[in-house]
């Protein structure tokens, strides 16, 4: 079953079309990582499937549900890392959980479940500036997940990570598939994703020119894909 489904949607920037006809499926508990290069639409996609941009028709189902201009269903059911790390430097690592359990209300039992889960729990009473940036990449996926949503959505997270740090990022993203969560996100690095994706999307000239499993893509099934994929690791 797809948990996500975007039908024919276009979408237009400046009189300029940056998605014609996109169509995009995301299976249940699979990894999807849409690869593009810088200005390609990557993070247009996702702000469009979270309704933090609009488009002009309802073509986006999550769960089957179509969600259009529905912006506080859409948080219950998805968590996200889009643009801004989600995290308050000043504040220590539970601080920042506290902040967010104002909305939900879980208490300090899903905090600690939380951060033991991330990696972070000796970490508990650290300021967040003090962290390394692979652990500030966990916190945010920590703040993600913590309405234990089904499906998360992450933009460009492995950006500007050294290779350990990538390595440790992607472990935990690999838990989280683990308890049967789905993960969408999005990279200018096929070499990135390569380790935590079970499906990969070539975003080209506004829509997916090439897609299927990462299995498919190491056996070079898609004849001319795996050079053009090389260049995207520049």
């Amino acid at each position: 079953m797809n948990i996500l489904e975007i039908k024919r949607m276009d979408f237009c920037y400046k009189q300029r079309f940056v998605l014609k006809n996109f169509e995009l499926s995301v299976k249940e508990g699979s990894v999807y990582g849409l690869i593009g290069k810088p200005k390609s639409g990557k993070t247009t996609v996702l702000k469009l499937i979270l309704g933090l941009l609009k488009t002009t028709s309802s073509t986006i189902f999550l769960k089957g549900q179509n969600f259009y201009g529905c912006r506080d269903k859409i948080q219950g059911v998805v968590g996200n890392i889009i643009d801004l790390p989600y995290y308050q430097n000043f504040l220590t690592v539970r601080e920042n959980f506290k902040y967010i359990d104002m909305l939900f209300g879980y208490g300090d039992l899903r905090i600690t479940q939380v951060l033991r889960f991330i990696g972070l729990y000796k970490y508990t009473n650290t300021k967040v500036r003090k962290l390394t940036a692979a652990q500030q990449k966990c916190l945010s996926i920590g703040i993600a997940l913590y309405h234990d949503p089904d499906f998360l959505v992450f933009d460009d997270l492995l950006r500007d990570l050294d290779e350990d740090s990538r390595i440790s990022v992607c472990k935990l993203l690999v838990k989280i598939k683990d308890l049967g969560k789905t993960i969408l996100l999005s990279s200018r690095h096929y070499i990135e994703l390569s380790s935590v994706c079970t499906h990969i999307g070539l975003l080209e000239s506004g829509r997916i020119s090439k897609e299927g499993r990462l299995v498919d893509f190491i056996e070079s099934d898609f004849g001319d894909l795996i050079p053009r994929l090389q260049h995207y690791q520049l």
